[in-house]
């Protein structure tokens, strides 16, 4: 019988600011990008700008995707309010849009799009976010993984504000239910930055399949059935009572293989010799992975039958591997190209290729149906059914002339351990956190600094926090001379500011909006102390003739024994301009209190007396 549930609504009104980790759903018009004009009024103004999407500062190459129908549904068209879109090659929860900042960003929000000229949209999504490509985080909020809710038609923008500014370089959004097909355009939001210049990939070279010295000689992208050599079957798991399915994992099956280890293709099909794919499970089966079939996906209640895998590589005869070609062949600096012809992928020297016609894409030489077509991947041709492994240790396969890519996975750790991938040789390895480091809920080690400061940078760091700090900016703006004052102003990092910048105090009394210096004038273990008490705002105003003709509006006090603001500090105190920094060790007992220091921010806007 069903549980009982209760509801609630949230109006969105057309000049409101959003409230913090809510969605923003406006209809578009002429003026207006389907955002709210003040969206998130728990994030600093200069971190609710665009990252680079829709304006191409995020470069092409920096947008990446499990997969991709064709190429004009490739990653790199999935920008906000443009013609073009981001489709993979099958809707699928496991297949996403990956971003690259080249960095660890301030991100801060999301909105999404969907396809512009056909009703195909994403519903709903997940996120997913990391530092290394390899140890990857899921956004979450109450403690469980966010699904957010997507677009409700093809052309308004849907824009969503985090809880807290995620810190991360890779951002991957992975659609979960559509309309249509999954079809999505995206603008990040977050702190803008001038992204790193990475070297430019070199011009590709006119190349084909026959002149690839990287290629198995002779091995075509039109490969014969009759061509292929098929070794033993292999069944290494068994769906036992107790286990989680029946899984034949790749490296495994190469492994007890006799003679092939470069296998082109491969076949899985229960012990009876029905083939995975008429059996009516859900199971994979592909070179890269192997066969994995998980009782919790079947309809069955007995979970997965018993299965078996077999390689299959070209046969070593004359008929399969013709001699080696003509190395003399394209040897232009620009890949010559014939307009007669669908290249398998763009960049393809088709100089060289027949007309090809009936809907056959050529791969260099020959026409060939688009699932026969070979792939590139940094100017070299990947075959078809080929494996590669790439600079982050993703291994792709070469599919219907696309490479799809699965990311580097590693055995688990013990508890305690975190795995660790060697980006040079792609092995896996374990180890501890350091004592200065926080151990996340995915292994992942991150600096003790991190943990609640107000900034997401792994699945649990915020969570149980006593006190969420206010998020800062990691910029300092940059700002012009004030009248009366005979130089620019003195710019101070400090580990915590608002936007603003700390000015040492000058001659000229003309007020400026702006933080003080940070003051730490006290300390716990002085003669009489009974804690740390830093000056309050009339104090710290009278001692240091501060914000002369403004009012001192905000305090921070930050704990330099913990390098953390105060709030996140776990001791009993108090920090208001009328207090100052109060902290007593009765407060506290049995631990005494830790050493703080306070700033204040004068605000020439409001009045000239002080709180």
């Amino acid at each position: 019988d069903c549980q009982d549930y209760k509801i609630r609504y949230h109006c969105q009104c057309a000049s409101a600011p959003v409230k913090p980790g809510g969605n923003s759903r406006t209809t578009s018009s002429p003026n207006q990008s389907g955002t709210s004009t003040e969206p998130a009024t728990h994030i600093p103004t200069v971190c609710k700008a665009p990252m680079g999407m829709q304006s191409n500062q995020i470069r092409d190459e920096m947008i990446t995707a499990s997969s991709f129908r064709d190429g004009n549904s490739s990653p790199e068209k999935a920008r906000l309010n443009t013609n073009g879109f981001w489709m993979p090659a099958t809707d699928s929860k496991t297949e996403y849009l990956q971003i690259d900042f080249l960095q660890q960003a301030y991100l801060t929000g999301i909105s999404t799009q969907g396809r512009a000229d056909a009703p195909s949209y994403v519903t709903s999504y997940k996120l997913q976010f990391s530092n290394d490509g390899i140890n990857w985080n899921t956004y979450r909020e109450n403690n469980a993984e966010k699904i957010f809710s997507g677009n409700f038609d093809s052309s308004t923008p849907v824009t969503y504000y985090f809880t807290s500014p995620l810190h991360a370089q890779y951002l991957r959004i992975l659609p979960q239910t559509w309309q249509g097909k999954i079809a999505l355009r995206v603008e990040v939001i977050g702190c803008p930055v001038t992204y790193p210049t990475t070297t430019p990939p070199p011009t590709p070279k006119p190349t084909t399949v026959a002149v690839t010295p990287a290629l198995k000689p002779g091995v075509t992208s039109t490969i014969r059935d009759s061509c292929i050599e098929y070794d033993t079957w292999v069944n290494v798991g068994h769906n036992t009572p107790g286990s989680s399915g029946d899984i034949e994992p790749i490296a495994k099956v190469k492994e007890l293989s006799h003679t092939c280890q470069n296998p082109l293709r491969i076949q899985c099909q229960t012990v009876g010799g029905v083939d995975y794919d008429q059996t009516g499970q859900i199971v994979t089966c592909n070179l890269w992975e192997g066969l994995t079939c998980n009782n919790m996906d079947q309809f069955d209640p007995t979970g997965c039958l018993d299965y078996r895998v077999r390689l299959g590589c070209l046969k070593k005869t004359p008929e399969c591997v013709p001699p080696t070609p003509n190395t003399n062949l394209h040897k232009t600096d620009a890949p010559a190209l014939n307009p007669h012809v669908m290249p398998c992928f763009e960049g393809l020297d088709t100089s060289q290729c027949p007309n090809c016609t009936g809907g056959l894409y050529c791969d260099g030489l020959h026409c060939v149906k688009k699932a026969d077509c070979t792939c590139q991947y940094k100017n070299k041709i990947i075959m078809k059914t080929d494996i590669v492994t790439t600079d982050t240790c993703e291994t792709c396969q070469c599919y219907s002339g696309e490479l799809r890519c699965v990311p580097k996975s590693c055995p688990a750790c013990a508890s305690g351990e975190t795995k660790v991938v060697n980006m040079t040789t792609c092995s896996c390895s374990c180890k501890s956190c350091d004592a200065n480091q926080f151990r996340c809920g995915n292994g992942q080690c991150i600096s003790s600094s991190s943990r609640c400061d107000g900034v997401i940078d792994c699945d649990n760091d915020e969570v149980g926090c006593l006190v969420q700090p206010h998020f800062t900016p990691p910029m300092i703006p940059t700002l012009s001379p004030q009248a009366g004052s005979h130089a620019p102003p003195n710019h101070q990092t400090t580990p915590f500011h608002d936007g603003h910048v700390a000015i040492t105090h000058t001659k000229h009394p003309v007020c400026r909006p702006r933080w003080s210096d940070w003051m730490n004038t006290h300390h716990p273990g002085d003669p009489g102390s009974t804690g740390d008490h830093e000056p309050s705002a009339a104090e710290f105003a009278a001692n240091y003739h501060f914000c002369n003709g403004g009012n001192i509006t905000k305090v921070e006090c930050y704990s330099v024994s913990m390098e953390a603001p105060a709030e996140s500090s776990g001791e009993i105190l108090v920090c208001t301009p009328s207090k100052g920094l109060v902290c007593d060790d009765s407060d506290n007992f049995p631990i005494p209190c830790g050493d703080y220091k306070i700033r204040y921010y004068c605000d020439c806007g409001t009045s000239n007396h002080r709180k």
